[in-house]
């Protein structure tokens, strides 16, 4: 990945994910999971990533939707 692709990524994360999942990716609301686990959240391909970060989704058990749409602004 290219640095303008990491820059536009870390952007991306700071404005749509960081509120919820932390500036590091532990999590910091009740309920939202980290991202920083092995086997967590991000332990996906990178096409199924991409596909729930444009739909948005719901993980299991977890109240907290994840927002549609941040991967369009990268």
């Amino acid at each position: 990945m290219d640095g303008a692709a990491t820059a536009a990524g870390e952007s991306t994360y700071q404005s749509s994910c960081a509120a919820c999942h932390g500036a590091d990716g532990a999590g910091v609301l009740p309920g939202v999971p980290g991202l920083t686990a092995t086997n967590g959240s991000l332990a996906f391909a990178d096409e199924e990533l991409v596909k729930r970060t444009a739909e948005g989704f719901q993980s299991p058990g977890h109240r907290w939707r994840c927002h549609r749409g941040a991967a369009n602004r990268v």
